[in-house]
Parts: C-alpha cells; structure tokens; sequence
C-alpha cells in the first residue's frame, strides 16, 4: 500500500500539469480569437465608414485620410503646414487668440528684423497653433458656401485699402483674381486680406512641394518690402522670407485634409516654371496673411513670377 502511494502522486501531479496546460492553450487561443475578431471588426468598421463617406455628397468636408506626398525635385524635405496635425498637440485655446495676435505683428525697424533673425520661431511652435486653428475654426469654415468665403474675404481688408506705406508699398491691377476660385476653402479667419494685388522683389531661399500641389517659395525681400512680413515669417524654415504660393502646379493629393479639400478644382491659371535658390524675382499677387499656419504673410495666390536678370 505504501508503495501504491508515490504512484498516485505522480499521476496527480500529471493530471494537474495537463489540465493546466490545456486550460492556458484554451485561454490563450480565446485571447488570439478576441484580438483577431476586434481587428477585424475595427478594419470593418474602417472600410464601412469609408464607403460611407464616399457616398454622401458632403463626405468631402468631414474626410480625413492619410494622403500620399509628391517629391519631384523637392529641396525641401519638412512637411509644409497643412497636414492633419492630428498628431500634433493643440495649445490652450484661451492663449491662442494672443499668440497669434503677437505672430502677425510688422516689424517696423532693422534692429527688430535683426532681433526677429537672431531668434528664429521652430516650425513645431507654429504647427501647434495650426493645429489649434483646425480644432477652432476649420469645421465652421468648409460649411460655408465658397462664394461666401471669398466675399467675406475681400470684404476684410483693411480700412486703408493699401494697407500702410511700410506694409505694402505697391498696389497693382496685374492680377488674376479667379483664382481664388482654385483654393478651396479661403474664408477667414483663414486668410487675412492685406492687399488684393501687390509687386514684390527678393531672392528664393527655399523651394518646396507641398502635397496639396502648389510649389511655394521663401522669398527675401529686397528693401523697400522688407517691412511685408511678421513676425511669424522668421520661423526656421522661412527665415524671414516670405511665402511666396505658385498654386495647382501639380495634381492636389491633400484632399484628405479639410482645408484643402476643393483646392485646384477648375483652375486653368498658369504653370510657371520652378524657381531655384539664389533666383532673384519679381512676384506680383494677393498679400495675405494665413493665420492658420501662425500668422505668416505671403503672396498667395502668386500671379506672375518673373525672373530678374
């Protein structure tokens, strides 16, 4: 009998030892099923919702897809300022109407501009307040009609139509103003009109090739403008240019993106040849400022760019 005992132990301790791996494979091959059958609902779920944008008429004012980028010759590698920035953390909405107060201020001497060189603003301080601005503002804005974006665009210009003598020291009439047509969600507070259409000169400090299809440039100003820009402008990639946007050189692949959804629909504007570093140019378009990218001015849409020899 007591030699029976050490054989009924053993037996027990097997049973148990099988009965515990049976019950870990049954648990683990239940959570393998779970996660298997929650990623295939989500991927579901994805698709479905998917569908269902594309189906409804205004699918295109809520869609928010990841977009594919151009790179043709880019010498700039950065991402421009208009993705998603759903990855970009927003600042404190009730601080925000004061930075960006203090980003679209003119600076009004060379020891500013000197100052403003010396400490250059990162890009990701402006990203933040863009991000802001999509969390603030942007849904109210692509509801509106586009008529009624660019007429409350134009009808925000300053009292002074010329804005200031420092500000914009040129008014022309060379313009191609249709093409506000071609951007696709232009109401302020956006964009900020300064100058329907003005004449600049400068040299191209940095080329590049958003993925909403525009080519855009930094440019420097040469002196009589170089009051044009704010404080925004002197950000680590501009470095004091401004910003100078050739809109729908290339197809639009932003339209993932609210704000650019309707970009470059209809346009039939000019394709003009890309500008290199070290080009010295003249740019006759809209000066504006784009809030929602922190405050910076531009010549945006560009009308003509023509190469100073």
């Amino acid at each position: 009998m007591r030699q029976e005992l050490p054989k009924i132990a053993l037996f027990g301790v097997a049973l148990w030892l099988t009965l515990l791996l049976v019950v870990n494979v049954i648990v683990s091959y239940d959570n393998d099923s779970s996660r298997s059958f929650i990623s295939h609902s989500l991927t579901k779920t994805a698709a479905y919702s998917r569908n269902e944008d594309y189906n409804n008429a205004d699918a295109k004012l809520v869609l928010v897809a990841s977009t594919s980028r151009e790179n043709q010759g880019e010498t700039d590698s950065s991402e421009e300022d208009d993705s998603s920035n759903s990855n970009i953390p927003a600042i404190d909405t009730s601080s925000y109407s004061q930075k960006i107060k203090d980003m679209t201020i003119h600076p009004t001497s060379d020891a500013e501009i000197t100052q403003l060189k010396n400490n250059l603003i990162p890009t990701k301080e402006l990203d933040k307040l863009t991000a802001t601005f999509d969390k603030k503002y942007t849904p109210q804005i692509i509801l509106k009609p586009h008529n009624q974006q660019i007429q409350e665009l134009f009808n925000s210009l300053p009292s002074n139509n010329n804005a200031s003598s420092t500000m914009s020291p040129a008014k022309t009439t060379n313009c191609d103003l249709s093409l506000w047509n071609s951007i696709g969600n232009p109401g302020p507070p956006r964009f900020k009109m300064l100058n329907p259409c003005t004449t600049v000169t400068g040299t191209v400090t940095l080329v590049h090739f958003p993925p909403d299809g525009d080519t855009v440039f930094a440019l420097a100003l040469d002196s009589p403008y170089k009051f044009m820009i704010t404080k925004a402008n002197y950000n680590t990639k501009m470095t004091g240019g401004i910003w100078v946007e050739m809109i729908c050189q290339r197809n639009n692949n932003a339209e993932g993106v609210r704000i650019h959804v309707g970009d470059c629909q209809g346009f039939n504007g000019q394709k003009f040849p890309t500008p290199k570093v070290g080009d010295h140019l003249s740019v006759t378009g809209s000066y504006i400022l784009d809030i929602r990218e922190g405050g910076h001015a531009e010549i945006h849409p560009a009308s003509s760019v023509t190469k100073i020899s």
